[in-house]
């Protein structure tokens, strides 16, 4: 039998459906900006010219990640000498060691006299000093070389390139754009 809705003299007909569960999807189409929560241009630490550009435009790059390394020629050489002055003075400072115990298991037999021994502990007293400012410059060296590596300072991507391999750059020269990616705001 045919269903009339009331008020109409025609027939009209109704589907019967299952209901079924599902969520509910509705899109809107909005404009707006998306941004990075951190964003950086990367600068060395110290002038020099770039030797190696290792990362592009568009890469996925990791915090500690080496990107740009500068020539570090004279730093190394300088940091070899170091090492060697470091060497020699310790040995001097051995030796220096050494002579002042003798002469110290001699100055009660009058073998030694009380100047000579006193001039020997303060040729160990300044080998030791000289050792450690040796060290300390050396640390200072290592430092001044690593800093000829330019490295990333957090994840992210490469949004810009500003130099290339060859180019001399400076501390306040822009080397690499980057932006973190995760999250968005």
């Amino acid at each position: 039998m045919p269903l009339f809705a009331l008020g109409q003299s025609r027939p009209v007909r109704v589907e019967v459906a299952d209901v079924v569960s599902q969520p509910l999807e509705q899109r809107i189409t909005l404009s707006g900006d998306v941004r990075s929560p951190q964003q950086v241009d990367l600068a060395a630490q110290v002038d020099g010219y770039v030797t190696e550009v290792r990362v592009q435009p568009g890469d996925h790059v990791e915090e500690g990640q080496v990107a740009i390394t500068l020539d570090d020629e004279l730093p190394r050489l300088e940091l070899e000498r170091l090492n060697a002055a470091l060497v020699e003075e310790e040995s001097l400072f051995r030796d220096n060691r050494r002579r002042t115990l003798e002469a110290e298991g001699l100055i009660e037999d009058n073998n030694v006299s009380r100047s000579e021994y006193e001039s020997l502990q303060a040729n160990t007293v300044a080998s030791e000093s000289r050792v450690r400012m040796i060290r300390v410059q050396k640390a200072m060296q290592e430092v001044r070389v690593e800093h000829h590596t330019v490295r990333i300072p957090f994840p992210g991507v490469v949004t810009a390139k500003m130099v290339d391999e060859g180019e001399r750059v400076t501390g306040s020269t822009p080397l690499l754009h980057i932006a973190r990616m995760d999250p968005l705001w």
